[in-house]
C-alpha cells in the first residue's frame, strides 16, 4: 500500500470481533529491533497504538449510533441536508457535495457531514461526549503494548460554539487505529465493545498446561437491533457508496470510510495533508474479522475510499481465505465485461435454489423483474441477461474461492468427480460454474493463494 500510494505512514489491524483478538498489527515505516540505531529515534513507535489523528468520517459511524441508541432517529428518517451547506456559530460548514433530503442510511453511506451534524445536534453535547466515552474514545484500551495512547477527547466544558459539529464529523477528537478498529467490531459483534487482546494463552515453566489470560473487559454499549441496523447501513457504504472499492472477491463486506485534514505547522487545516482510512468487517452478516487501514499523507489520491478502501479489500481476501470462511458471494469471471459483472453481481444471490445462470451481453433495455417460476426465464437490465434454465442433468457448482475439502464435499454432493491439483483456495475449475453436465462427470479444479485470483476492474 505504501508502495502503491506513496504515503508517509500506514497501518493495518486485523482482529477477531467477537473476542478482541487482534491477529494481526502491522505499521511502517518499521526497523529492525535488533539494530534500531540504523533509523532515527521516530521510526521506534508503533503507530497502531501511539499514532493518533483525527479520524474523520469513520467517527460518523459512532454519532449516528448514538442518535439510533438514543431514539432521536430511525434508519429511513428524511434530514434535509441543505444542499451541502450549514452554519454553526457563524462557521459556515460545506459539505464534499451538495446534498438534499437524504435517510439516516443515506447520510451514512454519501458520508454527508451536514447530516451528521444535525444528528449531533439532536444529541446535544452531553449525550454526544458521553456515547462517544462509551466508545473507548479517550482512554486506553489496555491491551498491554507500551505506550499506548489514549487519544485525545477534551471534555465538555472546553468545547466552542462549533465542537459539537466537529466531533459530530470526525473533527477535534484524535484516535489511535486500536480504537477505531475495537469501535467498529462492536457493530460487527451485537453491539458489545471487547477489549483488544494479544495473548491468547498462557503456558507456565515448564511446558506446564495452557491457561487463558484474565478475561477483558466487555460492556453492551448498543442494543442488538441498533447494532444489527448499523451492520445493514455500512453494508450499504460498500455496495454503492463511498466504499465500493472495499468489495472483496466472494464476501459480502460492510465499512466506513474516512478523509481528514491534518493540522499544519500553522495550527490550522492543511489543504494538502490527509489521513485516509477504511474501518471494516467481514463476511456481513456473519463477521469473522475486522479491519482497519490507514494511510498517512499519500500525495495525489488522498481519499480513503479511492486509496484505503482497496486495501481493506486486498487484505480481507487473503485472511478470509487463510481461515477457511466460507464465501457467500457468487464469483464472477474475471474476463467478463465490466457491465455484466456489475449487473449481475447482486442479482445472481436473489435466484431460486437449483437455478442456474449463464450471463450474456444484450442490448435489451428491459429492466430485471422478479423470478417466479422455473425457467427457461430471461431477466436483463439492459447490460447483461441472466438465462435461468433447469432439467435433469447436474450443474457445476462455484468453487471459486474455497477450500480443498470443501470442493471435494460439493462435488461430491452434486454427483461429479474432481480433478484436484495444487493448494490454498480454488482459483480455477473447468467447466465453469453453471455448465450442465451429466452425472459422474469430471471437473478440473486448480488450487492456490488468494493473490492469485484475477484483479477486479471496478
Amino acid at each position: 500500500a505504501i508502495e502503491h500510494t506513496r504515503a508517509l505512514a500506514g497501518t493495518i489491524i486485523v482482529a477477531v470481533p467477537r473476542t478482541g483478538e487482534i491477529l494481526a498489527l502491522a505499521n511502517w515505516p518499521t526497523f529492525n529491533p535488533n539494530a534500531p540505531n540504523q533509523v532515527p529515534p521516530s521510526r521506534h513507535v508503533n503507530r497502531a497504538v501511539t499514532f493518533a489523528f483525527e479520524p474523520g468520517s469513520t467517527f460518523k459511524l459512532v454519532t449516528v449510533a448514538a442518535a439510533l441508541q438514543e431514539n432521536l432517529t430511525q434508519v429511513e428518517e428524511k434530514i434535509d441536508c441543505q444542499q451541502g451547506g450549514i452554519v454553526l456559530a457563524g462557521h459556515f460548514i460545506r459539505d464534499h457535495k451538495p446534498f438534499g433530503w437524504l435517510s439516516v442510511r443515506e447520510i451514512l453511506q454519501e458520508s454527508s457531514d451536514v447530516g451528521t451534524i444535525k444528528l449531533g445536534l439532536r444529541l446535544g453535547p452531553e449525550k454526544l461526549y458521553e456515547h462517544i466515552r462509551r466508545w473507548g474514545f479517550g482512554q486506553r484500551t489496555g491491551i498491554g503494548l507500551p505506550a499506548e495512547s489514549p487519544g485525545l477527547l477534551r471534555p465538555v466544558d472546553n468545547w466552542s460554539g462549533i465542537s459539537i459539529g466537529a466531533l459530530a464529523m470526525g473533527q477535534e477528537v484524535a484516535v489511535t487505529a486500536l480504537q477505531l478498529v475495537a469501535a467498529i467490531s462492536v457493530v460487527a459483534n451485537g453491539g458489545e465493545w471487547v477489549q483488544p487482546r494479544i495473548v491468547r494463552e498462557i503456558i507456565p515453566p515448564p511446558l506446564g498446561r495452557a491457561q487463558p489470560p484474565p478475561p477483558g473487559r466487555r460492556q453492551r454499549i448498543l442494543r442488538p437491533e441498533t447494532a444489527e441496523s448499523l451492520r445493514a447501513m455500512l453494508r450499504a457504504v460498500v455496495v454503492k457508496g463511498t466504499g465500493v472499492r472495499a468489495q472483496p472477491q466472494g464476501y459480502a463486506a460492510a465499512g466506513k470510510t474516512g478523509t481528514a485534514q491534518k493540522i499544519d505547522a500553522t495550527g490550522t487545516y492543511s489543504p494538502t495533508e490527509f489521513v485516509a482510512s477504511f474501518i471494516g468487517f467481514a463476511p456481513a452478516l456473519e463477521p469473522a474479522i475486522t479491519i482497519i487501514v490507514v494511510l498517512d499523507s499519500p500525495p495525489g489520491l488522498y481519499h480513503g475510499g479511492e486509496v484505503a478502501a482497496p486495501v481493506f479489500r486486498n487484505v480481507a481476501e487473503q485472511v478470509l481465505a487463510y481461515l477457511n470462511v466460507p464465501p457467500d458471494r457468487p464469483f464472477l469471471p474475471a474476463t467478463a465485461p465490466r457491465q455484466q459483472r456489475a449487473a449481475v453481481r447482486d442479482f445472481i444471490p436473489q435466484l431460486l435454489e437449483g437455478a442456474y445462470w449463464t450471463p450474456a451481453i444484450a442490448n435489451s433495455t428491459s429492466a430485471f423483474t422478479p423470478l417466479r417460476e422455473w425457467g427457461p426465464y430471461e431477466a436483463s437490465n439492459g447490460a447483461a441477461r441472466v438465462i435461468l434454465t433447469r432439467d435433469e442433468s447436474v450443474e457445476v457448482p462455484n468453487l471459486l474461492g474455497k477450500s480443498v475439502r470443501t470442493v471435494v464435499e460439493e462435488c461430491s454432493r452434486a454427483g461429479l468427480e474432481v480433478v484436484l491439483v495444487g493448494s490454498g483456495v480454488a482459483l480455477e475449475q473447468t467447466p465453469p460454474p453453471g455448465t450442465r453436465l451429466p452425472r459422474r462427470s469430471k471437473l478440473r479444479v486448480k488450487f492456490g493463494h488468494a493473490l492469485a485470483l484475477p484483479a477486479r476492474t471496478m
